[in-house]
């Protein structure tokens, strides 16, 4: 597609050299010089020290966040997971801003949502209920998640002619606030209804770095493996945070999915049918 002149001209004068003597305003684009700070250096522990220049003060063009953040936690999550589907990674402002981004994605008002019959309250009290979703809440055992109490809630939807949800959300480590840690039948299990229901799940699984095996002392971490891990067909969205490993004043977190274009949609004979593709 030819795209609109004024487009075209913008993306040319993006790519003007400074010597020419343009300033171009198109942008938006504050000159460095304008920036209150000059430098900023702080030292972590073991004595490496980071420093804020200018490219942090200036406008971030990368809507997935902070590029080199962006590229660690890539590689990051391919060596920890080793996700089977090609998958993005979308620096947040915490947990919390992913979770409502991925409801207020895939969630209309009046839509229903799985989750555990005892979840996250935030996220019931501060992004749900306010976005007019309504729970529907799924009995738990030592295991996580009962999948066959969800296959009755699914039922009970289907008999009473409701429409089906088409999100599930979880808390599938130190679960929030039994404290249940899904096991990996369980998620076997739970991620194939999701797939002959066509669910999509949000895994919020802030906990899993902190996750010691029942009865040992490993001596390094010996991670469970993620639905994220499992996903076959990009239908699991996963919510990491730095808020329990490193501090939760820095309100950052990140998302994990595979292909977008799969969660925007709508559900045309009781499928998902993706509107049109995000990349």
């Amino acid at each position: 597609m030819k795209p609109a002149s004024l487009s075209a001209l913008i993306h040319k004068l993006l790519n003007v050299p400074t010597e020419s003597g343009l300033i171009g305003l198109h942008g938006g684009i504050p000159p460095p010089t304008s920036f209150p700070l000059t430098g900023l250096t702080a030292t972590v522990l073991g004595g490496t020290s980071l420093a804020i220049t200018e490219t942090e003060q200036q406008y971030n063009f990368n809507p997935k966040g902070h590029t080199p953040l962006v590229e660690w936690l890539t590689a990051f999550m391919q060596r920890v997971h080793a996700p089977s589907i090609q998958t993005q990674v979308t620096v947040t402002n915490g947990a919390t801003h992913a979770i409502g981004l991925a409801v207020g994605l895939l969630c209309d008002p009046g839509d229903y949502i799985l989750c555990e019959a005892f979840t996250y309250a935030h996220a019931v009290e501060s992004i749900f209920e306010p976005r007019g979703v309504r729970v529907l809440g799924v009995r738990m055992d030592d295991e996580g998640m009962d999948v066959g109490d969800l296959l009755r809630v699914l039922g009970r939807q289907r008999s009473a002619g409701l429409p089906p949800p088409r999100v599930l959300y979880t808390v599938p480590t130190g679960q929030n606030p039994t404290g249940v840690t899904m096991t990996q039948a369980r998620k076997a299990a739970l991620y194939a209804v999701c797939q002959r229901h066509d669910i999509i799940i949000i895994e919020d699984d802030a906990y899993h770095m902190l996750y010691f095996p029942r009865g040992q002392a490993p001596p390094g971490l010996a991670l469970p493996r993620s639905l994220l891990s499992i996903d076959t067909d990009g239908r699991v969205l996963r919510i990491d945070t730095f808020a329990k490993v490193l501090g939760p004043g820095y309100r950052l977190g990140w998302v994990t999915a595979g292909w977008v274009g799969g969660w925007v949609g709508g559900w045309v004979g009781g499928h998902w049918q993706p509107r049109w593709p995000l990349e």
